[in-house]
């Protein structure tokens, strides 16, 4: 299907327990450059448990993920798996960035100001170029207009918007969006998801969580089906949505279709 050399994001047989609770159970998948993958499945299958450690927000309890051939979380040390340092790990996160349902601003900054923190603070950018940056991702997301305004004062549209913006700051080499309509009114969802088509066609590799079913048909270069921490079945938009082959993928569009 894809011919490119190698993947983007590889993701190694990744587990994930709480306890005694197993919530992710041996994911393998591959990303290409440019490709947008959809996760669905039902509540409580694992999907934002799996974006969570891929942006290293959670600790796996085995696997490996890597990025662009750099391993994410860890080193190997004579067979024995290792925890980078804090400072590494926060380096490694600028590579990637998370979109979250519930937009995730600093209630105390401007939406000018929680753009600005990311590159000033991790990537060491001097405040004038910060600036202009944050006024040129806002601009994008047509909210330049706003820059002086407060979490608060905007309406949960406009606070996606500045999440999506904030992210795409860093110049990531992958985006994360875990259910970003969700929490919206139905008359806002449209724009953030416009957006989200704007920055698929540019070439941003993702992977977005959603039950944006017209996103994922026309957006989509693959759609994956997790259940109970597996990838069940995976395939384009067409094969999935069209003819499904697995019995839980079949039951689970019928219910949201």
């Amino acid at each position: 299907m894809n011919k490119k050399k190698e993947p983007l994001l590889e993701v190694k047989n990744l587990h994930k327990y709480y306890g005694r609770e197993k919530i992710l159970k041996g994911i393998n998948q591959k990303i290409y450059k440019g490709e947008v993958v959809t996760l669905l499945g039902r509540s409580g299958s694992g999907k934002s448990t799996y974006l969570r450690c891929i942006h290293l927000l959670e600790e796996f309890s085995d696997g490996e993920i890597i990025l662009d051939n750099e391993t994410l979380g860890y080193t190997e040390n004579n067979s024995q798996r290792k925890p980078l340092s804090s400072k590494k790990r926060a380096l490694q996160r600028t590579e990637i960035g998370m979109v979250f349902q519930h937009f995730a601003l600093f209630k105390h900054l401007t939406a000018l100001q929680n753009l600005m923190l990311g590159p000033i603070n991790a990537k060491n950018i001097p405040k004038n170029i910060a600036r202009e940056k944050a006024e040129k991702q806002l601009d994008k997301v047509g909210l330049l207009h706003k820059k002086d305004s407060y979490p608060n004062e905007l309406s949960g549209g406009q606070r996606q918007r500045i999440g999506i913006a904030r992210a795409l700051i860093m110049e990531p080499k992958l985006m994360l969006f875990d259910e970003p309509t969700s929490a919206l009114d139905p008359e806002l969802v449209h724009n953030v998801l416009e957006i989200m088509k704007d920055i698929a066609d540019e070439g941003m590799t993702m992977i977005v969580v959603t039950h944006e079913i017209s996103f994922a048909r026309e957006v989509s270069s693959r759609v994956s089906i997790l259940d109970k921490g597996k990838i069940i079945e995976e395939g384009s938009p067409e094969k999935i949505f069209s003819s499904p082959d697995h019995e839980i993928t079949k039951n689970f569009l019928k219910a949201i279709l």
